[in-house]
């Protein structure tokens, strides 16, 4: 049986390693490295998330964090879900690294996360059920492009621009070969607390 103790120590674990906001120097689609600092979802964040969305975050579901970072996102669903695949994609080695290193200290109940070093764009996503993904650093038009990249039906989660509180976060599903106006995603995008379908 799975004790609440026993959760709160495995997050105790991955969010001792604290935030980091870290140049995306690394990073070479970001030409100007001082408008692209990295930050991630706190706990409560993810609690948050997990609350608003627990009744899709069933056996069944697939869940990738499209640039994961450090992974604890993920790692953080891994704990408290019984989602059937939880994974994080990461470009960056050094994230990446970091994100393997914290996941290795910690006991999952459910699922092991998997973590993933390379362009999200480049990973076949035919599987997803929600997709979760902080558009900080991305136009519009490639929001949009990302979306087409997903499969008919899939929950995605953006996170509302400004600080990782947690009481941002938004849904929207996709449809078949479907490709949303930017109108549409602008005016979407804008609205807090909004729930579309595109």
């Amino acid at each position: 049986r799975i004790t609440k103790k026993f959760k709160k120590e495995q997050l105790d674990k991955i969010y001792s390693f604290g935030v980091k906001d870290v140049l995306r120097a690394d990073l070479p689609e970001f030409e100007d490295p001082k408008k692209a600092f990295y930050n991630e979802v706190l706990q409560s964040g993810a609690e948050n998330m997990i609350r608003v969305f627990s009744s899709v975050m069933a056996k069944k579901a697939v869940f990738y964090d499209l640039g994961c970072g450090q992974g604890k996102l993920i790692m953080h669903l891994a704990i408290e879900t019984k989602m059937s695949k939880i994974a994080g994609i990461e470009l960056s080695k050094e994230r990446f690294d970091q994100a393997v290193c914290i996941s290795e200290q910690v006991e999952f109940p459910y699922t092991q996360p998997q973590i993933i070093n390379a362009d999200f764009r480049n990973v076949d996503l035919s599987d997803a059920t929600i997709v979760y993904f902080d558009p900080g650093g991305y136009t519009l038009e490639e929001t949009a492009e990302i979306i087409s990249l997903l499969p008919s039906g899939c929950l995605f989660i953006y996170r509302h621009h400004g600080p990782a509180t947690g009481d941002a976060f938004f849904p929207m599903r996709t449809l078949a070969s479907s490709r949303p106006k930017d109108s549409d995603l602008k005016n979407f995008w804008d609205q807090v607390a909004s729930y579309r379908v595109l």
